[in-house]
This record gives C-alpha cells, sequence and structure tokens, in this order.
C-alpha cells in the first residue's frame, strides 16, 4: 500500500515536469543518489529544488547549525536558530515528499566518510565552506575521492550578486583535481581566503567583490559578506546540471553569473579602468602571500 501511495505521489508530483523531462529521464532522476556536500548558501540551495525535481535519494552532510545573519540567504526561519542545517532540511524534504530518502551526516565532510560518500553517490554538489582551511580541507578530500571513483562534481562560489559554477567530470581521465588550481600544502599554508582566490579565477571576481575582499584582506574584517541571490543561482543552475548529466549532455565546464550583467547594468569607463587595478592588486598579492608562505615552509 505504502509503495502504492508513494508513486502516486511521486507521478502527482512531477506533473508539471512532463514535456521538459522525459518519463525515461523522470526515472533516472528517481533512482539516482545526490550527495549535498555542505547546506550552507550554496549547497542548502539544491536541497528543495533537487526533492521538487523529483530526486528521492539525498545524502546530506554538514556540520553547522544555524544562525540568524544566516537568514539573509540560506533556509532558515527564526525557529530553526541553532539547529543543525541538516536536520532542518530532512524535514523540508519530507514535507515536499513524505516518501524521499534522506540521510544526514551533521559530521559535516570527514576523513572518516567521504569514501562511503562519494561511492554511493551517483553525482555530487560541492558547496563545502571555503571560509575555513578546515572546510577547505574536507573539500580537498571530496574532490580527490570523487575522481577515484569517476564522479561528476558540481561546486558553486558566490561572490557579491555572483555565482561562479565549476563542473569538474571526473569521468574524464583528464580532468585534473580541481583543476590544478590547488594543492593540500598551500591548504595548509595559504589563509583561507587566499585558497579561496585560487579556487576562483581572478577575471570571474566582480568588481563589487573587491571592497569586501580589501576589507578582509587588508582592513581584518573577521566575516565575508554574501547575498542570497547569489545563493539561489546555484541552485537553479546546480539542480538543472545534474538532469542534463543524467541525460548525457556535453556540459560546459564552468560558468559566471552576474545578475548585475543580466539586468545590463555595465560598469563606466572609470570602474572598468579601476578592475583592471584591483585585479593586479589581487594577482600581486595573492603571489606575495604564496611566496612568504613558501620562504617560511
Amino acid at each position: 500500500m505504502e509503495s502504492t501511495m508513494a508513486a502516486d505521489l511521486y507521478r502527482e508530483l512531477t506533473l508539471r515536469n512532463t514535456t521538459f523531462i522525459s518519463a525515461e529521464l523522470q526515472q533516472k532522476i528517481a533512482g539516482s543518489t545526490v550527495l549535498v556536500a555542505g547546506c550552507g548558501s550554496t549547497g542548502g540551495s539544491t536541497v528543495e529544488l533537487l526533492v521538487r525535481t523529483g530526486f528521492t535519494h539525498l545524502l546530506l552532510a554538514d556540520n553547522g547549525s544555524y544562525e540568524v545573519n544566516n537568514a539573509n540567504r540560506q533556509k532558515m526561519t527564526l525557529a530553526d536558530d541553532g539547529r543543525m542545517k541538516v536536520d532542518v532540511f530532512r524535514e523540508i524534504c519530507a514535507a515536499i515528499n513524505p516518501y524521499v530518502s534522506v540521510e544526514t551526516w551533521s559530521s559535516g565532510i570527514t576523513a572518516e566518510n567521504v569514501e562511503e560518500l562519494v561511492t554511493r553517490a551517483d553525482i555530487i554538489i560541492d558547496g563545502v565552506d571555503v571560509t575555513t582551511t578546515s572546510g577547505l580541507k574536507a573539500k580537498y578530500e571530496l574532490h580527490r575521492y570523487a575522481k577515484a571513483n569517476n564522479k561528476v562534481v558540481v561546486s558553486g562560489y558566490d561572490m557579491a550578486a555572483c555565482q561562479y559554477i565549476n563542473v569538474l567530470d571526473y569521468r574524464k581521465p583528464e580532468q585534473s583535481l580541481l583543476d590544478n588550481r590547488i594543492t593540500e600544502d598551500q591548504i595548509d599554508q595559504l589563509p583561507s581566503l587566499i585558497c579561496c582566490a585560487l579556487l576562483v579565477p581572478v577575471k570571474e571576481i566582480p568588481y563589487e567583490m573587491y571592497a569586501e575582499l580589501e576589507a578582509v584582506l587588508l582592513q581584518g574584517k573577521d566575516f565575508v559578506s554574501q547575498l542570497g541571490v547569489a545563493a539561489d543561482l546555484f541552485g537553479l543552475v546546480a539542480v538543472w546540471t545534474l538532469v542534463k548529466v543524467l541525460e548525457g549532455q556535453a556540459l560546459q565546464k564552468e560558468l559566471n553569473i552576474n545578475v548585475s550583467d543580466l539586468l545590463g547594468i555595465q560598469l563606466n569607463d572609470e570602474q572598468k579602468l579601476d578592475l583592471l587595478t584591483k585585479q593586479a592588486w589581487l594577482t600581486g598579492y595573492i603571489q606575495d602571500v604564496m611566496q612568504a608562505a613558501e620562504q617560511e615552509a
């Protein structure tokens, strides 16, 4: 009886997907297991939409609990303050589809669970926090095992009103680990924001983000500002990326979506010149920090 009820609900839940998602593809979606590594602003933006699209097997890993300052960009209410993110998402998923399978790891991605999680997943959403050294180490291990097990990983980095998305298809032998942008030693030696700047090409950083980088790197600001519009962009693109991977489509491996660009808001000539100056400054700053770290090592 329960299996019949689950099938009936799933059929109704995905009814409006028809035409755009074939019956065969919908079946693949239903049968696929998705690992969402990190359920904060980026990874968290995918979870609800995954269930609404028809995914029914989710592995959620995040070691964080909600704080009120998360509410501008994360899927929480004030009632969720202090609660583990994975616990809140388990309830959200069940409220949409009570038959969905949601397994949670409140320890996040760790050395003890990363192999199991990656091996079990058919496809991976990488929303692991890059603002801490521990998060960067977890991200590196996630990608190391994804490459060893030939998985596709969709990573997101939100900056101001911009979302930089990197699709790493480790099914391809030529796909290098994190595009060879960072090493384990660099994660140990460099400040986390510099590591993040290595993972995101300087040319992809939006003009508005430089004021934030200067505040954190030069003025000692102890947190990085983030916007909900950028986080939600990742959810939209990442979930559709998963659908297209299951459909067998060849995909662009890098995508940078800037809401200001979409709205037709252009930098003036003075800002364009200033952007070039800031890009040169950040490139030089990163090189100086890396050289200093190498000398200390």
